[in-house]
């Protein structure tokens, strides 16, 4: 239709314009595809709503050195949940190190577990992340 399956507005009325591309998204691609943006954002959605730490109510701390880009590490924590958010969109490996939280081995909730890989020490924790991923753990 004349918004390709993402409102029932008219096109005129909804926040976004729609793909002028010849082959342009519509929602029934997007929901068979499991990579499109529709379903990222749906697994988004459904973090949020499973994890109160992503939530409105959650704290927000930066664990990454604000002077090294890359990963970004940051924390979002609840009394009863704290995840740790790590982000690399440049297009190279990095790594960070940080005080240990003290967890042997984090929950991995989401993220490409190839892609990420985190070790716990005595003292300092280290993540290594590849180019272009994002990994969230339990602790």
């Amino acid at each position: 239709g004349a918004t390709a399956g993402f409102s029932t507005a008219p096109a005129s009325k909804i926040y976004l314009p729609i793909d002028t591309a010849k082959n342009y998204p519509n929602v029934a691609q997007e929901e068979k595809d499991p990579n499109s943006q529709l379903n990222y954002v749906k697994k988004l959605i459904e973090m949020r709503k499973a994890h109160p730490a992503l939530g409105t109510q959650g704290e927000w701390t930066l664990i990454s050195d604000v002077n090294q880009a890359y990963p970004m590490v940051y924390l979002r924590s609840t009394e009863k949940e704290r995840i740790l958010v790590v982000l690399n969109p440049s297009g190279k490996e990095v790594e960070c190190t940080f005080p240990s939280f003290g967890i042997k081995k984090p929950v991995q909730i989401w993220g490409d577990s190839k892609k990420c890989s985190y070790k716990s020490g005595k003292e300092n924790d280290k993540i290594k992340v590849k180019a272009i991923s994002f990994v969230m753990y339990q602790l």
